[in-house]
This record gives C-alpha cells, structure tokens and sequence, in this order.
C-alpha cells in the first residue's frame, strides 16, 4: 500500500516530535556500571595519577572532584583551608591560589609527616599564603597548634592523608569543632575498598565517614556533591549543618 507523501511527512514529523518530546521530559539517570568501570579504569591507572601536575608540580588530585570543591570554597569563603596529606604541595598551591579570589585575606594549612614539598615551599604564593606543618595530622600537638591558629576563624578541611578509617575517623573527631556552621570537611578517596574501587586499605575512609556520621548529627554528606559522576570522595563531601 502506497503512502502519500505529504501523509509520510506528516508521520515522520509526528515520531520526530515524540521522541524529542521523550528526550526532553526523561529523567537522566547514568547507568552505575559504566561509571563504576570509569572509576575503576581512572583511579587504578597509576599512569594517569603520576602524570597530573599543577604549576608544574605532581598534584594527585582528581580533576571533577576538584572544580565542585572550588565551587565550594568559592561559596563557603573560609579564612583557613586546612590539608591534611602535602604530599609534594601541589594541591595546596592550588587551594592558595583560588582562595587568592574566594578570599583574599585566607591561608592555608598543609600537614604532613615529613617534609618533601621541596619545590612547592619555595613558589612565591607559597611564602606569602602557605603554613606547612609536619607531623601526624592527629598528634595531640599538631592538633593544638592547628586550633591556636585558627582561632576565630571560618575553617574548611580537605582530609588526605592516611586512609586507613581509623586515622580518617581520628581526624574527623579532631576536627569537626573548627568547622563553622555552613562550611564543609572533604573527605578525600573513601572510593576505596569497593565504593567502587577494589583497593586497600580495608576499612578505609568510607567507613570512617560512617561511623562518624552516625555519631555527630552536625554534618550531613552532601550527595549532589558527586553530580560529575566519577569522584574519587563518594560521601565524603561533608557539610556542618548545626
């Protein structure tokens, strides 16, 4: 049976418009194996870790989880970014630097065990925007010197050092008083231990992040954090709501 011509268009016209209309209206829900297997090939490929540098320095930093945590600074504005885990300094000289503009008056605190960010101490903005402490990031004494010079300041945390939970729970409780209300602690790397990726330590930073929340009800776990879909701090982005 033959169809008129102008009755094809118009058929044709019509499923167009359905399936735009289709389009426009579905919800958009990526589908979970293929964003675990993203965050399986990405955050096991050494290769990829090893080559990432910020002004030129080896920064192990994954760069989605990295633009929401600057949208956070931006909106959070603290006075003091504390890091634990320096590693060779490059993400501290890029918290520095953004906060430059968040708010020109903060600065930076990075702690680490020993020193190593040789290159990163001797920038310019380090200098002028960078305190670097060494030590364990929950040793009674760097925890007293870190509350000293964060007195009457608006504090945010990025926790990435030792990612054993209980290390990451120590900080956690260490910490969470210098936390202002509407300011956040980052909890880097709790993809570990299958969440999604099948990488020691076990325990790790995501249970740690559990076990916390389930005793300090000031924080919440910000979901709408991870939107990017591959992070390497699934329920780490921690918010103190009280």
């Amino acid at each position: 049976m033959k169809i008129a011509k102008p009755l094809l268009i118009l058929l044709v016209v019509a499923l167009l418009g359905m399936n735009l209309y289709q389009w426009r209206t579905a919800s958009f829900t990526p589908d979970q194996a293929i964003t675990d297997r993203f965050a399986h090939v990405w955050g096991n490929s050494t290769d990829t870790w090893y080559r990432n540098h910020f002004m030129g320095i080896q920064t192990w930093q994954n760069p989605m989880d990295v633009w929401v945590t600057l949208e956070i600074m931006w909106h959070v504005k603290p006075d003091v970014v504390l890091e634990t885990g320096t590693l060779k300094g490059g993400s501290a000289l890029l918290w520095a630097m953004f906060m430059q503009h968040a708010n020109p008056k903060s600065r930076v605190i990075t702690i680490d065990l020993q020193p190593q960010a040789w290159d990163a101490r001797t920038r310019k903005l380090a200098l002028e925007r960078i305190d670097f402490l060494y030590g364990s990031s929950t040793a009674p004494e760097i925890v007293a010197d870190v509350k000293e010079r964060v007195k009457g300041k608006r504090v945010m945390a990025i926790f990435d050092s030792s990612h054993e939970r209980d290390h990451v729970y120590n900080e956690l409780k260490a910490y969470a008083d210098l936390i202002a209300v509407g300011s956040y602690i980052v909890v880097q790397d709790s993809v570990v231990c299958g969440h999604p990726i099948m990488a020691e330590p076990c325990p790790g930073p995501y249970e740690a992040i559990e076990a916390f929340l389930a005793e300090d009800d000031r924080f919440i776990a910000v979901r709408e954090h991870e939107r990017l879909l591959v992070t390497a701090n699934p329920m780490g982005f921690l918010k103190r709501i009280r």
